[in-house]
């Protein structure tokens, strides 16, 4: 599913990519979210003596992804995050939300359940009739966008061969502009109407 295609590429692919010199970010567009709801028994958390607002304060802190600096490498620097992020429905169940009078921890799973869904659709991708997930590549100011497509270009031939059952795409590559430009005045109106450096086509093979 898009979900799932989505769920790949802004866990895997994007990181990846955005640790390519001169690449500043990428974004991901189409495709649907996952959610995790979770489904309180009423009855349950009041005999343990947890509230609402320590279930939701809990679930917050113990879930976040933040950055922690920068190392530099030579002519790279590598962004560096503290990730303590729920991998599933499993790590969320076993959450300690609060302690019962005798001094017991309250696990989220013995008040409630949690289930997954996907999110409300509020738009879409296609391309070729399929519906897709597009990323969009930007690279950093100043930095050379023939030579940052080209880096890219080599991260993607890994990608691909890793990832075999996707199809990647390239829809638009800004450096092909400057290539084919005569001038730069021209060159400067193309480039400057333009954000991103490619955007890649991901869909599902059958």
């Amino acid at each position: 599913s898009t979900t799932q295609l989505k769920e790949l590429v802004e866990d895997e692919v994007k990181p990846y990519l955005e640790r390519v010199e001169g690449v500043a970010t990428c974004d991901v567009i189409g495709g649907r979210e996952k959610e995790y709801w979770v489904e309180i028994d009423l009855a349950k958390m009041l005999e343990s003596g947890v509230s609402f607002s320590q279930i939701s304060q809990m679930l917050q802190i113990n879930n976040f992804n933040l950055p922690s600096g920068k190392v530099d490498l030579k002519q790279k620097s590598l962004l560096i995050r503290t990730l303590a992020e729920y991998e599933g429905v499993e790590d969320i169940e076993n959450q300690v939300v609060g302690f019962r009078k005798n001094g017991l921890p309250v696990f989220l799973k013995e008040i409630g359940k949690v289930y997954v869904r996907e999110s409300e659709r509020t738009g879409f991708a296609k391309a070729f009739d399929d519906e897709i997930v597009i990323l969009s590549v930007y690279k950093k100011s100043g930095a050379n966008t023939v030579q940052v497509s080209s880096r890219v270009d080599r991260a993607m031939d890994k990608i691909k061969k890793r990832y075999s059952d996707i199809s990647f795409e390239k829809g638009f590559e800004q450096a092909k502009f400057i290539k084919k430009s005569a001038s730069n005045t021209v060159n400067n109106a193309i480039v400057g109407s333009i954000l991103a450096a490619f955007m890649i086509f991901i869909f599902l093979l059958d």
